[in-house]
């Protein structure tokens, strides 16, 4: 019995790499879609964006490439243990570093968002969706501000301010 144990503890280890580089991977492709998503908000807003906040959101961006990572990351099973602990804890940090500016990069396209007015929310949407109706267009800017301008109110039944606070939630 005691044969079999340094077996299934190889085995449990490369199970558990095998779990870790799959969790790191998703982490990366998600990472990878907000940077396309990015990108793609900044090629929209360029104008709006060529203003000090965008010399700003580019000094946040960090050097780090999401290819090495996943190179790294394939890179695992040729590793020891120790180097292995040492490349996880190092693509963790990234990793985070990683999310915490996209995070602060969606917070500012958020924010000017926010600040265009409704004219140019609805020009700016005729521009992404140049097949669709100029008035369903300008319907749907105003459906959006509704929804951002819904607040729980007293007197109301418990079940209108839950969903208030829901959407609250969901839009913050």
């Amino acid at each position: 019995m005691s044969l079999n144990s340094p077996e299934k503890e190889y085995q449990h280890s490369n199970n558990e790499r095998q779990e870790q580089q799959k969790q790191l991977q998703e982490r990366i492709n998600i990472l990878k879609q907000l940077e396309t998503d990015v990108l793609t908000s900044q090629k929209e807003h360029q104008e709006k964006l060529e203003n000090t906040e965008q010399s700003s959101s580019e000094k946040i961006l960090p050097e780090v490439l999401l290819g090495d990572l996943e190179e790294r990351i394939q890179r695992f099973s040729e590793l020891d243990q120790l180097k292995y602990n040492q490349e996880v804890t190092k693509i963790n940090e990234q990793l985070t570093e990683l999310e915490k500016v996209f995070s602060q990069t969606l917070e500012l396209k958020k924010r000017v968002l926010n600040s265009l007015s409704r004219s140019q929310k609805v020009q700016l949407l005729n521009k992404q969706l140049p097949g669709h109706d100029p008035i369903a267009n300008q319907q749907r800017v105003l459906s959006a501000e509704r929804i951002e301008n819904i607040r729980p109110q007293e007197g109301e039944s418990a079940i209108s301010n839950w969903a208030a606070k829901r959407i609250q939630n969901l839009i913050s």
